[in-house]
């Protein structure tokens, strides 16, 4: 009963979440123009990065040691994910200072100067928010991490429709969001429990984690790599405006986020809580279920997107993009092969076996940087495409065939 309802809260919060930026993502095309919006999903992309570093030095571990934690315990556990989280945040703001001083021909052509600042302030508070909430998941509290993205999320559209409206750019776009996410942030630290905890305390959770995410943080980075380097390709030869038709065209699959993040939130506690409590069989059992359900769910919506692109682009956007349409038929395969490694990773963080999540993503990160330049100057936005797909491609088969081989073994 506990379970469905996290379940529950989980893809209500995400729901908004997903809408939300389904929303914002038509009203920035609609309001800046595809070329400036290409540029804003270059900028995020730096943000999600650093998202992914934080998920996999402090996020991950801590959804799944929690539920392993003595409950007598837990109190000293979340506080001592405050202070990495804190010396993370810390260093972060550290490297964005140093970043100023980085010679302009080191820095991205296409990130203007005056950027620096909302992109700053995005990274820092984004960070900051995505801890609180799935903290408050980690405590069994969803209904507080709602409430949380429902400050952050629930803002953002009226005060994008009515200030990037009255003015059109993109960074206006990333000082809005990153002062909802600075009002969510306040909310969040009143629900935290902050305790006092030791220093050694600070440090064994720390040692804890590392252990557990030592090799989520190589994939976090090549994640990025292999999931975002055909798109920086195509920025740098094919242009911004191109970035932007490709990811106008993912924001209209926007339904099957609220699958994938939602469950993001109580797939990997509760595939552990299985695994400890039954067993491999247990596990193996729980990870079908979950594996089946996303992939009937993103099937069902990237196939009727794709069908029904034309009309789709045009009704949302108010105009038809050819690469859009084109990047709309793609994603269709591609989203079916993220679902299923959704639930593969959730296995293997349970049984603490995430080096082979780290390889996959070695495999798509070399082929990425090998090819992605042939790819894009000889075939476009299919050549972008194709690259993506192969790379999910091979992540899936090489997570599955390690998910297999290690219950078989514990089994």
């Amino acid at each position: 009963m506990l379970h469905t309802k996290q379940v529950r809260w989980a893809l209500l919060d995400q729901a908004l979440v997903s809408g939300t930026n389904f929303l914002v993502g038509i009203l920035l095309v609609r309001f800046i123009g595809i070329e400036q919006y290409g540029i804003f999903v270059l900028a995020w992309m730096l943000v999600q990065f650093f998202a992914s570093i934080q998920n996999a030095l402090v996020i991950s571990p801590m959804l799944v040691i929690a539920p392993k934690i003595p409950v007598e315990e837990r109190s000293n556990y979340f506080s001592a994910t405050v202070a990495l989280q804190a010396v993370f945040v810390s260093l972060l703001a550290f490297l964005a200072v140093a970043a100023v001083f980085i010679p302009g021909q080191y820095k991205p052509n296409w990130l203007p100067l005056d950027a620096t600042l909302p992109l700053v302030a995005c990274m820092f508070f984004v960070q900051f928010q995505d801890y609180a909430r799935r903290n408050l998941f980690a405590r069994l509290s969803p209904h507080r991490s709602f409430y949380l993205d429902l400050v952050a999320y629930g803002a953002q559209l009226p005060l994008i429709f009515m200030v990037v409206r009255a003015y059109p750019t993109f960074e206006t776009a990333l000082f809005v969001i990153a002062g909802t996410m600075f009002c969510s942030v306040l909310l969040g630290c009143r629900w935290l429990a902050f305790a006092q905890v030791s220093k050694a305390n600070i440090v064994e959770v720390a040692t804890r984690h590392w252990f557990s995410a030592k090799w989520l943080l190589g994939s976090a980075i090549m994640q990025w790599l292999s999931g975002n380097y055909f798109l920086i390709v195509a920025g740098m030869l094919l242009g911004p405006a191109v970035v932007g038709a490709i990811r106008a065209a993912q924001n209209l699959l926007g339904l099957t986020h609220i699958l994938f993040q939602g469950l993001e939130n109580v797939v990997p506690r509760e595939a552990s809580r299985r695994y400890h409590a039954g067993g491999a069989y247990e596990l193996l059992s729980y990870i079908i279920k979950v594996g089946l359900a996303l992939l009937l769910g993103t099937g069902l919506v990237a196939t009727a997107s794709a069908v029904f692109a034309k009309p789709l682009l045009y009704f949302v956007y108010g105009a038809l993009e050819p690469n859009s349409i084109i990047a709309m038929r793609w994603y269709v395969p591609i989203y079916i092969l993220v679902a299923v490694g959704l639930s593969l990773r959730a296995g293997l963080r349970s049984l603490e076996k995430t080096r082979a999540i780290f390889f996959a993503y070695i495999i798509g990160t070399v082929f990425s940087l090998v090819v992605a330049n042939y790819f894009v100057t000889q075939f476009g936005v299919s050549g972008v495409m194709a690259g993506m797909l192969i790379v999910q491609l091979t992540m899936v088969l090489v997570l599955i065939t390690t998910l297999f081989l290690e219950l078989r073994v514990k089994g």
